[in-house]
């Protein structure tokens, strides 16, 4: 997507089951424009698929979910190095057993409306790194959010404005690295739920 609208009435999935079913690969390059995804936005949704969306710049608007890896074995990366993005729904990285989820943010704008869920159920792996720009939460932020999932959190430069709480360690296991950048969170805890750890 390099300019103009592009407007998706339902979901939009990137390396999904649709007819490509087990290991399919996909890729989801943005540039410019605008693209509105008015569901579920979709990164590895299958089996063994790898699936990648790269924001560079322009605007993407959704109004639904952002779910990185929503199967087993999966291995899905969003990344974002300008631009802005606009979520509605619950982000989820790392929704599916045994696979690997990241998001990525070095650049932009990233508006999370709802909870940001990292590592959203047992046996998987999720990853947040900020490296730069501003993101901006809303509500909760969950590292390591189920019991088993395993949660990284990466804070290396940029912003990031947490108007609810920052939980390392939710209910599964949670990790805090920070080397530089800014933390603002009306709340901070850690090893938050019975089962969690937090680090």
């Amino acid at each position: 997507v390099g300019g103009g609208s592009v407007y998706v009435g339902d979901e939009l999935r990137v390396a999904g089951t649709a007819g490509s079913g087990n290991g399919a690969d996909g890729t989801v390059n943005m540039y410019g424009g605008l693209l509105q995804v008015t569901n579920q936005l979709l990164v590895a949704d299958h089996g063994s698929s790898t699936g990648v969306f790269n924001l560079v710049g322009g605007r993407l608007n959704a109004l639904g979910e952002l779910v990185i890896i929503d199967s087993a074995s999966g291995v899905g990366l969003f990344r974002q190095s300008g631009g802005t993005s606009d979520v509605a729904g619950i982000i989820r990285v790392g929704d599916g057993t045994g696979g690997d989820a990241q998001l990525v943010f070095t650049g932009g704008v990233f508006n999370a409306a709802n909870v940001v869920h990292i590592a959203d159920i047992a046996s998987t792996r999720g990853s947040l790194v900020v490296s730069g720009g501003v993101f901006n939460a809303n509500n909760n932020v969950n590292i390591g959010e189920s019991g088993s999932g395993t949660g990284t959190f990466t804070m290396a430069a940029g912003n990031m404005l947490v108007h609810s709480i920052l939980r390392v360690g939710d209910l599964g296991i949670g990790t805090m690295n920070m080397s530089a950048g800014s933390i603002t969170a009306n709340y901070f805890r850690v090893s938050y739920g019975s089962t969690a750890t937090g680090t």
